[in-house]
């Protein structure tokens, strides 16, 4: 038997927290004649599985859900669908990362504030822009605009994947954005990876203002794979 209180101080859990589960009904204590409350041991060793089940981020739903169906197939249906999830969130972090890369780039170049919070909607709208013509394509609302003028594209559901960046801005910036590329995946035989891919696009689109604008790439890397900062 393990007091309530001498289970927040082995478990470095707060009073609080185990009274929130038993409310939850994942956890059961037993009133004493004397007032305190007590976990038999069943119940301590159900602590120590939920604590661990927390450290991994584990929402309480699911842990419920767990003990109620005492499956070891469905704890591992709750992981494979928590681990869908933290990937979409790296995903989701990495791309966050590299859109604060780009304007932190910006504000090298340009320091007045109104200007740089111009660029910052401008991306943030040609990225909600983008996201919802790809949403629009692979849930086939599009479908008569494809059927008459992409007849020959074939649109696939691409899984998720970690990717690297190049950009570029100049008179040639396909060419010159390619071979700062394909140095990089020859020399680190990306091609070679499982599931490798490239995309490419203007960024920003040419304009009748000039000739410079800008080309950027994507390349899909392992997602333990370091990538270097190339700053030219």
């Amino acid at each position: 038997m393990l007091r309530i209180g001498d289970a927040s101080k082995k478990f470095n859990i707060s009073n609080r927290t185990l009274r929130y589960w038993e409310e939850e009904e994942i956890l059961k204590s037993t009133r004493m004649e004397n007032g305190y409350r007590f976990y038999d041991d069943e119940n301590t060793v159900k602590i120590q599985q939920i604590t661990l089940l927390r450290k991994l981020k584990i929402p309480i739903s699911d842990i419920k859900y767990i003990f109620k169906s005492n499956d070891s197939n469905i704890l591992m249906d709750v992981l494979i669908n928590h681990l869908k999830k933290l990937k979409q969130e790296i995903l989701n972090a990495n791309l966050l990362t590299l859109f604060i890369e780009n304007i932190i780039e910006h504000i090298k170049h340009e320091k007045r504030l109104e200007i740089v919070f111009s660029h910052i909607e401008a991306q943030i709208k040609r990225t909600f822009k983008h996201e919802k013509a790809l949403q629009n394509l692979l849930l086939g609302r599009n479908n008569l605009m494809l059927e008459n003028q992409l007849k020959d594209v074939r649109i696939i559901k691409l899984p998720a994947m970690t990717v690297a960046s190049y950009r570029a801005e100049s008179e040639t910036p396909e060419k010159d954005c390619s071979n700062i590329v394909n140095k990089f995946v020859l020399e680190n035989q990306l091609y070679k990876k499982s599931g490798f891919r490239h995309f490419g696009f203007n960024n920003p689109n040419p304009s009748e203002s000039g000739p410079i604008y800008g080309y950027e790439i994507w390349i899909a890397i392992p997602e333990d794979f370091h990538v270097p900062l190339i700053l030219l």
